[in-house]
């Protein structure tokens, strides 16, 4: 399976830091050991127009597991209790049952707290997170390729907590909903009052002066999310990525493999501020049922499967592996009746095209080889 990826603007709410883990140099948590002693892998002509020029993992174990595992929700008085306990507002719970098994049940508090859980994925957030939200996703250059929030507001430490206690807050807490699992990765951001005001402002500058009638639509609806924000607004942005045998479970986006099956991103959005949390948000909820232990491919054999794939036709581009990363990823059916996280090579693959358009980038591809089978992943 390989992602194309073009470097424009994503235009989302919540960072989905979907399938593509990235290594970040603002994360107030390192990843793994494995990541520091990345070796290098001497420069190789693999074909005419393939070249491998990386580094890899290096992962200390021949032996990982695979885990068939299971989606789960959670009270939304568990969810409450452990992220929101500072409201305590009066507060209702509704269930709605569904046929598909996906009941979903709410919480809403009189203070605006609002919970949801399903087996599809647990929300919490406060009123005050909306206004948070609004502009986010019209700072094109703050997602990196893997949608991660790499430049998303500062680097800054804020006043009112360290990200070293942020982390901590957060570990403890994600290791209640989602026991056995650990939290591999921070991507940590701060929202300051400076840039919280400057992506709003320069939001409706553009689109004042936009002709385009869904644009001028859109206008007059996010004005309710005007605000005046000042230094005692600033919050933490965060997307917590999970970790199994110390492994990262990649957290890009969801994809779909020529099998019918599905590769689902596992992660947790939150946005901190003064008052506390004010957005929580889980891709998923899981639980392990089985594990099995299995040799794992090498990254020579992994990079070998990868080769027989590529040149199995002619390659019009230049194509360059950049990076090999060990990662577990969660594969499901397209029913959910069988999911499994699995220890996965994945390579990034730059890509020079031979004739493009004078606007045209040149390209990057993402591609994944199953570390238990030696399989290119479709």
């Amino acid at each position: 399976m390989h992602l194309k990826i073009n470097r424009v603007g994503i235009f989302l709410i919540i960072a989905l830091a979907s399938m593509f883990v990235c290594g970040c140099n603002n994360n107030s948590k390192t990843s793994n050991n494995y990541n520091k002693a990345q070796k290098e892998w001497k420069r190789e002509k693999l074909d005419d127009k393939l070249v491998a020029d990386f580094k890899a993992d290096n992962i200390p174990r021949k032996n990982y597991n695979s885990y068939e595992v299971e989606y789960t929700s959670v009270p939304v008085k568990k969810i409450k209790d452990i992220f929101f306990d500072k409201d305590k507002s009066k507060t209702s719970i509704t269930k709605e049952e569904r046929e598909d098994d996906s009941d979903m049940e709410e919480l809403t508090s009189e203070n605006g707290l609002y919970i949801y859980s399903t087996i599809e994925g647990t929300n919490g957030r406060t009123k005050e997170s909306d206004y948070y939200r609004a502009f986010l996703g019209y700072d094109s250059d703050a997602w990196d390729v893997n949608n991660m929030p790499t430049n998303l507001g500062t680097e800054d430490e804020l006043s009112f907590l360290s990200k070293k206690k942020l982390d901590e807050k957060i570990e403890k807490r994600i290791k209640e909903i989602l026991p056995g699992f650990s939290v591999g990765n921070f991507n940590v951001r701060s929202l300051t009052s400076d840039y919280l005001n400057s992506i709003q402002n320069k939001y409706f500058e553009e689109a004042e002066k936009s002709s385009d009638e869904m644009i001028r639509e859109e206008y007059k609806e996010q004005q309710q999310w005007k605000k005046n924000w000042r230094k005692k607004d600033d919050a933490y942005y965060v997307v917590a990525e999970l970790s199994l045998d110390g492994i990262n479970i990649n957290s890009g986006e969801t994809m779909e493999l020529s099998n019918g099956k599905n590769i689902n991103p596992v992660y947790i959005t939150i946005i901190y501020n003064k008052n506390g949390f004010v957005y929580v948000d889980f891709s998923s909820v899981i639980k392990v049922k089985n594990r099995k232990e299995d040799e794992i491919v090498t990254v020579a054999q992994a990079l070998k499967s990868l080769k027989d794939d590529l040149t199995s036709i002619i390659l019009t581009d230049e194509k360059t592996i950049k990076d090999a990363q060990f990662r577990y990823v969660m594969i499901s059916t397209s029913d959910n009746k069988k999911i499994e996280i699995r220890p996965v090579w994945i390579f990034d693959v730059m890509v020079k095209l031979e004739q493009k358009n004078k606007d045209d980038d040149n390209g990057e591809e993402i591609y994944m080889v199953d570390a238990v089978t030696g399989e290119v992943l479709r």
